[in-house]
């Protein structure tokens, strides 16, 4: 068990005053006009603090759950609702994951038209995947 030696006060009491001006700076800001809606209101709950829109002006991710400006981050959960509703958001929540899902599969899935195949020295190489219909049958 190792038992670390106490600081002196004097020591921690200016880490203590350098995370108060931390707290000080952030009040600041915070309080800065702008910086957030006139009409937010909030309460304990993250609901709607990523925000789902079709622009970065007015959200922060878009209808697939991507964040703007950041094309592989992806944010899924109650924050993205662009409103607070009245019921429990559960159902709500597995939804978007499961669109999410979907986007996301869509996305990393290879096109039909080219797959990417690994060779066994490790070399990744293309090769052309194509579709056919079997032959119609003799009338």
């Amino acid at each position: 068990m190792r038992i670390s030696r106490p600081r002196a006060p004097a020591a921690a009491l200016a880490e203590r005053v350098v995370h108060l001006r931390h707290l000080a700076a952030l009040d600041d800001w915070l309080a800065e006009p702008g910086v957030w809606a006139d009409d937010l209101r909030g309460g304990p709950h993250h609901s709607g603090t990523t925000r789902m829109s079709n622009t970065a002006a007015t959200g922060v991710v878009d209808r697939d759950s991507r964040v703007h400006g950041v094309p592989n981050l992806y944010v899924v959960g109650p924050s993205v609702f662009p409103t607070g509703g009245y019921a429990n958001p559960t159902y709500t929540i597995i939804a978007l994951a499961l669109r999410a899902a979907d986007h996301l599969a869509h996305e990393l899935r290879p096109t039909a038209a080219t797959a990417a195949t690994t060779t066994p020295a490790g070399a990744t190489t293309a090769t052309a995947t194509t579709a056919t219909r079997p032959a119609a049958a003799p009338a």
